[in-house]
């Protein structure tokens, strides 16, 4: 038996696919360009929320949508905190998501204990 020259032997490959460098980068872009498109889908909503936060309310309402509207109003933000207790329904929030965070870390950590102990 002779020598084995390094080149006969077989060398492993890792986990990387047999799929050739350039497949994978097709891959790669496409699945970056589906994953932007898709940003770009979940955006609008917010977006047309802002631009409709800006509109008359005649432009709220018109048939068909208006998408920007003629004359920006940022004085709709003045009115809107002015005509509701946004302070009031804050601090409710507030309240609320601290009570939920303690009674969470209270039960999951006697859960854990539990668990813990069997």
């Amino acid at each position: 038996m002779g020598p084995t020259s390094a080149s006969a032997v077989p060398t492993p490959t890792h986990g990387r696919s047999a799929w050739p460098a350039r497949t994978r980068r097709l891959r790669k872009a496409a699945l970056i360009a589906l994953l932007v498109a898709g940003g770009f889908v979940m955006m609008i909503p917010f977006l047309w929320m802002v631009s409709t936060s800006l509109k008359a309310r005649a432009e709220v309402f018109a048939v068909p949508p208006i998408l920007f509207p003629a004359q920006p109003r940022w004085e709709n933000y003045s009115d809107m905190w002015g005509a509701l207790p946004f302070g009031v329904f804050f601090v409710n929030s507030v309240k609320l998501a601290v009570l939920n965070t303690i009674g969470q870390l209270v039960s999951c950590s006697m859960a854990a204990y539990a668990f813990a102990v069997l």
